[in-house]
């Protein structure tokens, strides 16, 4: 590839590896997006979630299991039809593998998000809390140890919790999490214990609708509990029993007034705007409410008031705070104010705060939102919104602590309740990442304590992939803490990315594995065990304009782990391993404004994909081998209007499919469908399967490839399982908490089934068939090394269950096969397939009940890549010498550095993985320009080198690598010119046309420049800038990136004055220097110009300059 050229004439049209305007994606949570991605989902076609509906459905569920138990009792042994045990009794048993506790990327630990804290009044170290979909923990000791205590409880979905003070034995708490977001799940109203939380009463009262915020019990009077939830103030007067509305509007806060045994505080805060918005008091013990509004000047607000959280000061009764969050179309999320009262609400003065600070509040105070004072100490007062922010005074100057301690702990983000002690010795803190406490409260530099440690709350995504080889090794997505880690123990680990989502294993080479973070984002490591190794973007070419869900499915093809799918409206596809997509279908939504929610490939052929959206489509193709030829056909007919969130591929047949739909219809007016349906005939007809199943949203489907008739699906209630094809559902085993599952995923080998809750971290249990597995397995293939180029090649391949028609696959694709017994075989690799370097995967499939397809095995084909001696140069200049600046374009010569050709032909961010190769420097995945055989372009990382440097360079071509020395420095300036040797006509452009400076006609459009005019010169290796664009993206424009140092530059030996010199904006690795044409030049077609910087000198090039007028 000429570089050269291209850079000469292609700049003149700005089109070359510049980045365009567009839609900015961002990999932090965003809780609006991911409430429309939870929500919608399960209100579609219609806007909300029928109240009561998830509570009807887990009594249900109930009833079912309770049946199922009694004709088991009735017709056991059951065994005895041939069933598995694990799905015939009840003696199966769910086990918790983790996350307790994740490791969300940071120095400290994380577990989940936590909404709600209560500290009994006796004992500090004795406290409550309610998790976002996880249920209510109790510790004893600070929150070192913690006990889940309502896994059983019809709503793991905690709100508020409350203590008796009177009797604190008694816990009262509020269910449904009102947070604001979409998957802040409806309740099933108030959960009361009388014995710490050993046992609990259910008291569903009028909060079917309704995700309760806040409760508080009358000090001098038990029976009066007063609560806050989605639809009002609501008020108790025999302990919780029944209940009165009292005040409408979106209760937020209750709070008793510590000077008035009768007296209650209270916000109604609609994070969207309401006239009822407001700070309200009662003096009646919460029968009547006056609003405290205050009088102008000293009011509260009355316009874009959005949601209110209130602190009443123990120490100075009188003191009230307010934290507001705005509501306006333009500000929303942001902070409106803190407000203070020193008279118990009668007047009301903002508090001073700068704006820059009001800036770090963050914009999503709808969802995260919070505010406590001392009870000892009314000037100590603490905020929590985005961050956690501290006034030492009273409220009249601000801070924002410093979020990582003198201990290495970071508090995580996205504060959601406070609570101090009743001493005020120790502040509790709830956030997204869990549960945090410090006892240094007024400290300059604060240490923080996660508290995280036995806490399994963990929010996990659909998505969840095992290593197919151990199921000790896994990977899924969870909310706000990153792409998980199992490696075999309590403790996961976060390896890339906020909201983590799609993960999935290269079967054949498992270190290989990707991972799909919200939106957009597609990330790959090459070695996924190993802590040491990047996750570097896998997304070049994906449209980052297109609809797409919050969390995007991502797979590999069953058959070729090296093409993956991706979708957003439409259907992406990669054939090298993640380097670069394609679009492979058109909107497959029916041009109604829908996404993609989920893709599946055929186990038994990689031609047949099957795609479900978000707007009830459901779309097959049975030529995806094609890529962008493939062809689409709508196979929705027959199938609910909701949203597909599963779709199964039989593992024998690709016509049997199985899809799956979330929503809440049958009774509700919706549709009178079920939720899991089948197909016989690629999706021509539909057949519903949902028998007795509950009216529940169906997340995942798992389809047993050993048991017949055998499938397993996560709902919104639990796991269910059924052995006769769908007739009949049950929950499946015991001590799975209720709670939603996401995703769900079988381990063939093992016969571990395993359930990623959204909330309870995640679970696994052993299904085992009777008798030995049938499905064929590959130990070993001979050779398993080959060389590109060779002849036609037979490969020995060892195994087991192999049958007469046993298929032996190489790359997804049938090859000769000849049986030889049940442990030996023979395939034939026409040459065509070893033409060039790279790898192989050798799958062997039997069409039989329990065969499918085996493990994968990665045959690689050689030789390793070879370097050219002293083939390390800069990209604009090739005879320039072997050393390299960081930054700089570079290119490497050499053999077998490439399996293809490939070029990074689209916009912006490079790729780091491209045509199968990947490129290493000093430690750093390099993003690439281009790729062959004999030649490789990239961007040389930023090292903070200080001179001449040795750094090793690894090249890795599938399973092939190669490793050799190069040297890096500061700075290697060198001129881009219009041939490949750096010499000669330059790339430089005369400013404000698109002309090159150059002879008249030798280069489209290109002329003479004049003196007094201005030229942009452009190259490479000019060092370090002010601003450090991340590696492979393009350069800003607003404000430009410039150089530290800068360089001297003289045109026919006179010297030129430089205006700017800096990177190339929208430009990757490119500089650009800008100087004008000085008088006194004597006019020429080669007159020379030359560039020196740092005292290192460019190699010099030519441009033609007219006489002037």
């Amino acid at each position: 590839m000429n570089l050269h050229r291209v850079f000469a004439i292609l700049f003149a049209a700005g089109c070359l590896l510049r980045a365009q305007d567009g839609p900015k994606k961002v990999e932090d949570d965003d809780p609006r997006e991911r409430q429309e991605w939870f929500y919608s989902q399960r209100a579609y076609p219609g806007i909300s979630i029928p109240a009561g509906a998830r509570l009807n459905a887990i009594r249900q569920v109930q009833r079912i299991d309770a049946a199922a138990r009694a004709r088991r009792l009735a017709a056991a042994p059951a065994a005895a039809a041939g069933l598995s045990p694990a799905i015939t009794n009840d003696s199966a048993k769910w086990t918790l593998i983790g996350p307790q506790p994740t490791g969300a990327g940071t120095t400290s630990v994380t577990s989940g998000r936590v909404n709600a804290i209560a500290i009994d009044p006796r004992d500090n170290n004795v406290v409550y809390i309610g998790a976002a979909e996880g249920g209510v923990w109790k510790t004893t000791d600070g929150g070192v140890h913690w006990t889940p205590l309502t896994d059983t409880q019809p709503s793991l979905a905690t709100g508020a919790i409350a203590i008796d003070p009177n009797h604190p034995d008694t816990v009262y708490v509020g269910t449904g999490e009102e947070n604001f977001a979409g998957d802040s799940y409806y309740g099933a109203g108030i959960l009361k214990s009388t014995d710490a939380g050993a046992t609990w009463t259910n008291v569903v009262g009028p909060f079917l609708r309704d995700k309760i915020g806040s409760i508080a019990v009358q000090p001098i009077n038990s029976q009066v509990v007063i609560c806050a939830s989605t639809t009002g103030i609501w008020r108790s007067a025999d302990a919780g029993n029944s209940w009165s509305s009292v005040l409408v509007g979106t209760g937020v806060t209750v709070a008793f007034d510590p000077a008035n045994d009768a007296g209650v505080y209270a916000t109604v805060g609609n994070p969207n705007g309401s006239t009822l918005n407001g700070v309200y008091h009662s003096a009646d013990s919460g029968l009547t409410w006056t609003p405290l509004r205050g009088a102008a000047p000293a009011a509260l607000p009355v316009t874009s008031v959005g949601r209110m959280e209130l602190a009443v000061s123990k120490a100075a009764p009188a003191t009230v705070f307010v934290q507001i969050q705005d509501s306006s179309t333009a500000n929303f999320g942001n902070l409106l104010g803190i407000y203070k009262s020193t008279d118990a609400g009668l007047t009301w003065n903002k508090l001073p705060i700068s704006n820059a600070l009001v800036q770090q509040w963050g914009p999503q105070l709808w969802y995260d939102n919070t505010i406590r004072v001392s009870p000892t100490d009314p000037n100590v007062i603490y905020a929590g919104a985005l961050l956690i922010y501290r006034s030492l005074d009273g409220g009249n100057t601000w801070t924002l602590p410093a979020q990582t301690g003198p201990n290495g702990v970071l508090l995580h983000v996205d504060l959601h309740y406070l609570a101090f002690t009743a001493d005020g010795s120790k502040l509790y803190i709830a956030n997204d990442g869990g549960m945090y406490s410090t006892t240094e409260s007024t400290a300059a530099r604060i240490n923080w304590t996660s508290l995280n440690n036995t806490l399994a709350i963990t929010q996990f995504y659909p998505g969840m992939t095992i290593d197919p080889a151990n199921p000790l090794k896994a990977v899924g997505g969870a909310q706000d803490n990153g792409t998980q880690r199992f490696s075999g123990d309590f403790s996961w680990t976060a390896v890339t990315c906020g909201d983590g989502g799609y993960a999935a294993i290269d079967p054949s080479v498992p270190g290989f594995a990707y991972g799909a973070c919200q939106q957009i984002a597609v990330r790959r490591t090459l070695n996924l065990f190993d802590n040491s190794t990047a996750w570097v973007s896998a997304q070049y070419g994906l449209d980052q304009a297109d609809p797409v869900q919050f969390i995007a499915p991502l797979v590999l093809d069953a058959n070729n782990p090296k093409t993956l799918y991706f979708a957003t409206y439409r259907v992406w596809q990669s054939t090298d391993e993640g380097g670069k997509w394609t679009a492979i279908s058109p909107d497959l939504t029916g041009g109604k404004k829908g996404t993609i929610k989920t893709i599946a490939t055929a186990p038994s052929d990689s031609n047949v994909l099957y795609a479900g959206t978000s707007n009830s489509k459901l779309q097959v193709t049975l030529d995806a081998q094609h890529g962008a030829n493939a062809s689409w056909i709508d196979r929705s007919a027959g199938l609910p209007p909701r949203t597909v969130t599963k779709i199964a591929v039989d593992p024998l047949n690709a016509a049997t499919a199985y899809a799956t739909f979330s929503g809440f219809p049958a009774g509700f007016g919706a549709d009178s469908g079920g939720h899991v349906f089948k197909t016989s005939d690629s999706g021509a007809t539909w057949t519903d399967i949902s028998g007795n199943l509950p009216v529940v949203p169906v997340n995942d489907i798992v389809v047993d490839p050993d048991l017949p008739r055998t499938l397993y699906i996560a709902t919104d209630a639990g796991v269910m399982q059924t052995s006769d094809g769908g007739a009949t559902w049950s929950s499946l085993g015991t001590g799975l908490p209720v709670v939603v599952v996401q995703s769900l995923v079988l381990h063939r080998p093992s016969r571990v089934l395993r359930a990623g809750t959204h909330g309870r971290s995640v679970w696994d249990i052993l299904v085992p068939v009777p008798g030995a597995s049938q499905q064929p397995t590959i130990q070993t293939v001979a050779p398993s090394t080959l060389d590109a180029g060779s002849a036609a090649t037979t490969l020995s391949v060892t195994g087991s269950n192999f049958r007469a028609g046993t298929a032996l696959r190489w790359n997804g694709q049938n090859r000769p096969t000849t049986f030889v017994d049940s442990t030996h075989a023979t395939v034939q690799i026409p040459a065509s397939d070893l033409a060039a370097v790279g790898r192989g995967t050798l799958v062997a499939f039997n069409s039989e009940t329990g065969g499918g397809p085996s493990n994968s095995v990665s045959v690689t084909i050689g030789p390793a890549p070879k370097f050219v001696a002293e083939g390390f140069v800069s990209a604009a200049n090739p005879a320039g010498g072997s050393i390299l600046a960081q930054r700089a374009i570079g290119s490497i010569f050499g053999t077998n550095l490439a399996s293809q050709t490939a070029v990074a032909d689209q916009l912006p961010p490079l790729p780091f993985t491209l045509g199968g190769t990947t490129l290493t420097i000093g430690g750093n995945i390099v993003p690439l320009f281009f790729v062959s055989p004999g030649q490789i372009n990239f961007q040389v990382p930023f090292l903070s080198v200080t001179g001449p440097t040795t750094v090793p360079l690894l090249i890795q071509q599938g399973t092939l690598s190669s490793t050799v020395n190069v040297r890096i420095q500061p700075t290697a300036p060198a001129l881009f010119t219009a041939n490949a040797q750096g010499t000669g006509q330059g790339s430089v452009l005369i400013a404000g046309t698109a002309s090159l400076a150059a002879p008249a006609g030798k280069f489209p459009g290109s002329r003479p420049v004049k003196p007094g005019e201005y030229i942009s010169i452009y190259c490479t290796g000019l060092g370090d800038v002010n601003i450090r664009p991340t590696l492979g993206s393009p350069s800003p424009s607003q404000p430009v990136a410039s150089t530290l140092a800068t360089p001297t530059v003289t045109i026919g030996g006179i010297p030129a004055t430089v205006s700017f010199s800096g990177l190339a904006p929208g430009f990757v690795g490119l500089y650009q220097v800008n100087v004008q044409i000085p008088a006194g030049i004597t006019p020429g077609d080669a007159v020379p110009l030359a560039l020196t910087i740092s005292s290192l000198p460019a190699n010099p090039v030519t441009i033609a300059i007219d006489a002037g007028v």
